[in-house]
């Protein structure tokens, strides 16, 4: 009775089981494999980022990308025709490409963590590849359109859509392949951050720049130098000395490093801010010019005094608008200086992205009445701080000598670091076999072990 009753109720569409030996059944199995592997892993890094507050913008990604992959189950397994998979897919892609605009517009991806910008990155790239499979089925569509109709046209449509269906589900196949791929690389990374930010805790903010490191004597001979005669030079028209190159490329102990040398230089004040992504007060500008104005006080009694009373004067100064702080605890006090000034920013790309500009056109603006002033910034090339400073006139630019093969200067700093970090790891033996034809492998070990 069981038998003949699911019989009478046969759907005229084959069951998964009666299409165990179709061309579409491998790329079924293996496309929800892939499929549900990815919504696991995707649940297991939501749950891990729950845990913390640095990686809270995860959070609503991961829902957003189990909804994704929840929709796209029907994808695989309803296979009534051409026009479903199709339908099916353009939702899937509408899903996608909703996330993937939220995301971008997103005032505050600038502080999210790499991994997330390259699972977006991914997420922009499997959008793309689905987007030509879709092209392809609605070409199709309109060849077939505009050919047999009636009676042998369904006969045409019963024979080219299994195997359509069979060949744009394996093209999707792979296409969710590689962005799983792409997306199991941005968990790892970002476990690895979760991982960091609870045993460490957050990150107390450093606007100081104690948690750099200075250069290894007889590294980096060439910038420092390059940056002495920058600031002794009294030539007026390149006010602004801007290091840009990529990240861990070591533009912050470039900088510790001129900051000390400067700190022990009687004829210059030098005022600093470290900006961090990792800490809201230094990735915000909102204490930039206090802790400017108390660096350079530390080392002036006089303008440590102005900045006193002016503070006495204002009790709600600290929480007034930027440029009504810079004129008051940075231009005005600096009038009394004797000596030249330099303000140190670096890493300039990790303030906030709605803040970072304000601040740059301050600055530059501020540069014709305080003729004294020198301004050394640090920064990832990142394209709205390259529009402002690139070109410029007053601006000396040193782009991406930092890192690479290409300057023998990098070469000899990465020799020295072995010198000093790893080669007195080795025995005798083993130091007499060490040859710097290696230097490939052993860059890598540096970028690992050394400092950002």
């Amino acid at each position: 009775m069981h038998r003949r009753k699911a019989k009478g109720n046969q759907n005229p569409i084959p069951s998964n089981s009666s299409r165990a030996n179709t061309p579409s059944q491998g790329p079924d199995i293996a496309y929800q494999r892939t499929r549900d592997t990815l919504i696991e892993a995707i649940k297991l890094v939501k749950a891990g980022t729950e845990a913390t507050s640095f990686l809270g913008p995860l959070k609503a990604v991961c829902e957003t990308s189990l909804q994704i992959l929840e929709t796209t189950r029907t994808v695989n397994e309803n296979t009534k025709g051409l026009k479903i998979l199709r339908d099916s897919l353009e939702t899937h892609i509408s899903i996608l490409d909703e996330r993937y605009r939220q995301a971008v517009e997103d005032d505050n991806m600038e502080q999210i963590p790499d991994a997330l910008k390259d699972f977006n990155n991914a997420s922009r790239d499997y959008i793309a590849t689905l987007r030509g499979i879709l092209a392809q089925m609605d070409e199709l569509k309109h060849s077939r359109d505009q050919g047999v109709k009636g009676f042998f046209r369904k006969i045409a449509d019963a024979r080219i859509d299994t195997g359509n269906i069979a060949d744009y589900k394996q093209e999707i196949l792979q296409a969710t392949r590689v962005f799983g791929d792409r997306t199991n690389s941005c968990q790892i990374q970002l476990q690895a951050e979760v991982w960091k930010v609870t045993q460490l805790g957050p990150e107390k903010p450093r606007p100081m720049g104690t948690q750099h490191k200075t250069c290894l004597p007889g590294t980096r001979v060439q910038i420092l130098e390059e940056i002495r005669q920058w600031r002794l030079d009294p030539n007026a028209d390149k006010r602004i000395f801007w290091l840009c190159d990529i990240g861990g490329s070591g533009k912050s102990t470039v900088t510790l490093t001129m900051c000390k040398e400067w700190d022990n230089t009687e004829d210059v004040l030098v005022g600093r801010f470290f900006f961090s992504k990792n800490a809201r007060q230094t990735s915000e500008t909102d204490d930039f010019c206090s802790v400017i104005a108390e660096d350079i006080g530390a080392r002036n009694k006089i303008i440590l005094k102005q900045i006193k009373m002016i503070k006495e004067e204002d009790p709600h100064l600290l929480i007034r608008e930027l440029r009504y702080q810079f004129t008051k605890l940075i231009e005005e006090p600096l009038q009394l200086a004797e000596t030249n000034i330099v303000l140190v920013i670096d890493a300039m790309d990790e303030c906030k992205k709605d803040m970072r500009g304000d601040l740059i056109n301050l600055l530059v603006e501020k540069l014709s009445s305080m003729p004294k002033l020198k301004l050394f910034i640090t920064s990832r090339p990142e394209s709205d701080i390259t529009a402002i400073l690139q070109d410029k006139a007053i601006v000396r630019g040193m782009h991406f000598k930092m890192h690479g093969k290409e300057q023998q200067s990098n070469l000899d700093d990465i020799r020295a670091y072995v010198d000093v970090h790893l080669v007195k790891l080795l025995t005798a033996p083993q130091r007499q076999q060490i040859s710097y034809e290696g230097l490939m492998v052993r860059t890598h070990l540096v970028r690992l072990s050394g400092p950002s």
